[in-house]
């Protein structure tokens, strides 16, 4: 049973980082852009 929670866990773990580091790329992109326009 304590093997199947592990999986579990690590299985829903993975979604959890990609959307946490699309965010963060998301955010970094947004403000360089903002920045750039910024220069103009």
């Amino acid at each position: 049973m304590r093997d199947n929670i592990g999986i579990l866990f690590g299985i829903a773990v993975l979604p959890i980082i990609a959307f946490v580091g699309a965010t963060v790329d998301h955010t970094r992109a947004h403000s360089a852009r903002s920045s750039a326009g910024r220069d103009r």
